[in-house]
């Protein structure tokens, strides 16, 4: 045997790594990640970063991952697994602030909210939004698993997270609902108008579900249903920080 032939056969094996794949998470709760925050871009929310979508520069209506800083086309937008969903009701600021964050994330409608044109307002003075939230896996168009983030709906868009929920349960499979994380929708933006005012929205279309016994289909299905039970034991709340009994230990919600 060559000593060339020697030196191949004590190489490590090529996926070798594969066998420790998450290794070294296994001691973090599932609420000290932050999760990645889907969102169609407008023109106040252009990116800093240069970033193309089929050899064209990001504008307005693309949709836009803020922690991978990956773009896609509005049209025909993108194929999501519904992982899974909660409602949550965001305390923020008035606009004037600049807070580009909410100052807490509620579970329930805050006691005192008094509505206030198209409004909620609480008596501190900050606004409350009805907000849909999505966990949710991206795939390519090999129904493979690209990256997996969170799409909030408030404001024009919480009625498209009804609408969602609706099309979700009217699934059927021998007389039975599939759980989210098997379906795939097909999630693209359009432009909307209400009165005057024109802004972009979500427009969702069932495409396929997942097959678990397909082999191409079972790497996905594996990772939405994890995926699914990780965003369920997800902690999406939070306190405004001066309630909270120490600031340095809140966990940070991406919005």
């Amino acid at each position: 045997m060559s000593e060339v032939a020697i030196k191949k056969n004590d190489l490590p094996a090529v996926n070798d790594w594969k066998k420790d794949a998450g290794m070294g998470f296994e001691q973090a709760s599932s609420d000290e990640f932050k999760l990645p925050l889907i969102k169609i871009i407008y023109s106040s929310s252009m990116p800093d970063v240069e970033k193309t979508v089929d050899g064209k520069p990001v504008s307005e209506g693309c949709i836009f991952n803020q922690t991978s800083e990956r773009a896609y086309a509005g049209e025909p937008g993108i194929l999501v697994v519904p992982c899974y969903y909660k409602r949550s009701f965001n305390e923020w600021a008035p606009l004037e602030d600049g807070n580009n964050r909410p100052v807490a994330v509620h579970q329930e409608k805050p006691d005192g909210t008094v509505r206030n044109g198209n409004k909620d307002e609480l008596p501190n003075g900050n606004y409350v939004e009805d907000t849909g939230n999505w966990f949710v896996m991206i795939l390519d168009s090999k129904y493979q698993v690209i990256e997996e983030g969170l799409i909030t709906m408030k404001s024009t868009q919480k009625k498209k997270a009804t609408e969602w929920l609706q099309k979700l349960r009217s699934n059927q499979i021998d007389g039975q609902t599939p759980p989210g994380y098997k379906c795939v929708y097909r999630l693209s933006t359009v432009r909307q108008k209400s009165g005057t005012y024109k802004y972009w929205g979500w427009q969702i279309r069932f495409d396929r579900f997942l097959e678990e016994s397909d082999k191409k289909d079972a790497p996905s299905y594996v990772k939405a249903k994890n995926f699914a039970h990780m965003a369920k034991e997800f902690n999406l709340y939070y306190k405004p920080e001066e309630e909270a009994p120490n600031t340095k230990e809140t966990k940070e919600v991406p919005f």
